[in-house]
């Protein structure tokens, strides 16, 4: 019998369903923002210029990343949109670990936001030799698993910061 207040109480039972297709379409987004973008850091880096992860948004059958970088075009987004796909096709292992805090130097091409993550233990995502980072999230077990992805628009959202949108 639920209370009135419509919350559960201990010892209450819950039944709770997985709806699998959804899960999948937000596994898909995930892992590919993950390869998305390590793509365009690996071209902005390609001109000497830095690019970090303000945060990233899953939206029903919509992944959107915000960045911030010097420059970025639609010729940057397109490559590193072949990248993506490139890597998708090799079918790279994706793997995790969790690692102590203290070990976080060890890992010098670990992407990660230490003052995100509580307590002494940081879970790892591995994606081949391709991307390292701290993540929490459902991913693919193999980049094949994404199918592919499409760069669907691209705005600057003020100096220096842009919001990519994409879908798998």
């Amino acid at each position: 019998c639920i209370p009135e207040t419509g919350l559960p109480v201990p010892g209450m039972t819950i039944e709770a369903t997985i709806d699998a297709g959804r899960r999948e379409m937000f596994t898909k987004l995930h892992t590919g923002e993950h390869l998305l973008f390590r793509s365009i850091q690996n071209v902005v880096e390609a001109r000497k210029e830095e690019l970090t992860l303000k945060k990233m948004e899953l939206r029903e059958h919509e992944g959107i990343i915000f960045a911030n970088t010097h420059e970025l075009t639609w010729d940057d987004l397109l490559a590193a949109e072949r990248i993506t796909n490139h890597i998708c096709h090799e079918d790279l292992p994706i793997t995790e670990r969790v690692i102590g805090r203290t070990d976080v130097h060890k890992y010098p091409l670990l992407r990660i936001k230490a003052d995100r993550i509580p307590g002494d233990k940081i879970r790892v995502i591995s994606i081949g030799d391709f991307d390292l980072s701290a993540c929490k999230g459902t991913h693919c077990k193999r980049t094949s698993g994404v199918g592919g992805l499409v760069v669907t628009a691209f705005n600057q959202a003020g100096k220096g910061s842009y919001e990519i949108r994409f879908t798998t």
